[in-house]
């Protein structure tokens, strides 16, 4: 893992360097891939958190600590014996 500005990338380990990628046994070959993927994968999620987190937010309704809800989203139950 390596460290910048703050963030963990994951990376690669130095087997699945790609200059001796053809020296690797196929089983070391098929891993390095799923390696790979996976970090293009984390990669593509943090881009796409970074660009809808500012939209998500601007969804969000604003409620004052004096307001009171009007919508119901809960309901409580009372079972048993008064």
């Amino acid at each position: 893992m390596s460290v910048l500005s703050g963030e963990i990338l994951g990376m690669p380990p130095a087997q699945c360097n790609p200059s001796i990628l053809d020296e690797v046994p196929p089983k070391i070959r098929k891993v390095c891939d799923a390696l790979s993927t996976i970090y293009q994968l984390g990669m593509a999620m943090e881009n796409y958190i970074i660009d809808k987190a500012p939209i998500l937010r601007e969804n969000v309704p604003v409620i004052g600590n004096n307001v009171k809800r009007q919508d119901v989203d809960h309901v409580f139950l009372r079972f048993g014996r008064r």
